[in-house]
């Protein structure tokens, strides 16, 4: 059986309509894979922050909870602070290679700094902290900033230690800016 001019039409327009359908699924597979994919970074980055901050938690534990704490301290946090610049190394890394592909990469560091920072302000005595804090150096100052979270619950150390990473994080990818220049 021929088909007549009108089947010919339709089908011409039932193709035209597969084609812009198959075009419209591709864009929403392109998104949602991007999508993925940036969820992936994110979630890379988050668990690194985390890391840093474990390991920021047991040192500051080692060296405030215990009579001991003088025995090996320079060389446990050497050791720990070497794992610590490998971790942060490792988010740079990711956020500079990312960052070309997926440019919304450099909003993490931001967004997450601001979600902590208002669960920090929550608390008078952690936003005096904060305060405090803000300007010193995560390594340089571990001292004097584990003098000043004494009395805090886990919680405030764990965000304020977050807190702390994102800023060492934040002020590196700035200054490697500034060099690169």
């Amino acid at each position: 059986m021929v088909q007549g001019n009108g089947d010919q039409e339709k089908d011409s327009l039932a193709n035209t309509f597969m084609k812009i359908s198959a075009d419209k699924g591709n864009i929403y597979a392109k998104d949602a894979a991007f999508q993925n994919y940036s969820e992936k970074v994110y979630e890379v980055l988050n668990k690194i922050v985390e890391f840093i901050s474990v390991n920021l938690q047991a040192e500051y534990n080692r060296i405030s909870c215990s009579s001991l704490s003088q025995i090996n301290t320079c060389e446990i946090g050497k050791n720990i602070k070497d794992m610590i610049e490998k971790q942060l190394m490792r988010a740079i890394y990711l956020i500079e290679k990312e960052r070309q592909t997926h440019p919304q990469v450099e909003e993490f560091i931001p967004n997450m700094l601001k979600d902590i920072y208002l669960k920090l302000l929550e608390s008078d005595k952690t936003n005096k902290i904060t305060e405090e804090i803000f300007e010193m150096n995560l390594f340089h100052d571990f001292g004097v900033i584990s003098d000043h979270l004494r009395n805090l619950d886990t919680h405030d150390i764990d965000y304020l230690f977050k807190y702390l990473s994102l800023l060492n994080l934040q002020r590196r990818i700035s200054r490697r800016e500034i060099i690169k220049k």
